[in-house]
């Protein structure tokens, strides 16, 4: 649990002011940002979503829980990276949570299942020691931007390629960026769907590398 800094502020010598810990406002933070994993949800947007629960909470008071959050690993922030800028943005980061099992305390991860195989390979690149960003690429979102080094590699990650719509919507984005950095698509599917150079690999495959 989130102790409020009165200790750590004496060491740092920091006037911060401390903030209060409420374990009923903590647990309600708490679920929205399990609720709300993969995907962006600034401070402002959580506030709101606490006030129509009937908890009035300001951003700052947000945006320590959150890192109260990152700070105990229940949760990790992906920093959002302009593609065609190759600048990284300071906010709005994306949220991923550590152990989808603290989720389904909660809620059904089984009903948006495409948000917790995402939450799946970003925990395994993670592991993977991979520095990893969430690409912008105009209006379009690129899953992970993963690098290492001097590697680099972008993927999307989709439940199932059903629809023409859906393999439309996670190709387009990788087949408009105009460099030769490798480019996946994970699913569920076991058919190749590859296309112009973009490999489409089924999610066990790609976790079992």
């Amino acid at each position: 649990r989130p102790r409020p800094a009165a200790a750590s502020r004496a060491r740092s010598g920091s006037t911060t002011r401390a903030w209060s810990y409420s374990p009923s406002t903590w647990a309600r933070s708490r679920r929205s940002a399990r609720r709300s994993r993969g995907r962006r949800a600034s401070p402002a947007v959580r506030a709101r979503r606490l006030k129509s629960e009937g908890r009035k909470l300001s951003k700052e008071t947000i945006y320590n829980y959150v890192a109260a959050a990152k700070g105990a690993f229940l949760i990790h922030g992906v920093a959002r990276y302009n593609i065609k800028g190759k600048e990284i943005f300071k906010t709005n980061e994306k949220y991923f949570i550590n152990d989808l099992g603290f989720r389904a305390i909660y809620f059904n991860n089984e009903q948006d299942i495409g948000q917790a195989l995402e939450n799946i390979v970003y925990l395994e690149l993670r592991r993977r020691g991979y520095e990893i960003y969430v690409g912008k690429f105009d209006d379009q979102e690129v899953d992970f931007i993963a690098v290492k080094g001097s590697f680099k590699m972008y993927v999307q990650v989709a439940y199932l390629l059903a629809e023409a719509s859906t393999i439309e919507r996670e190709f387009s984005v990788l087949e408009a960026i105009a460099d030769n950095h490798p480019k996946f698509v994970v699913s569920m599917d076991k058919v190749d769907r590859s296309r112009n150079g973009i490999r489409h690999k089924n999610i066990i495959d790609f976790l079992l590398e």
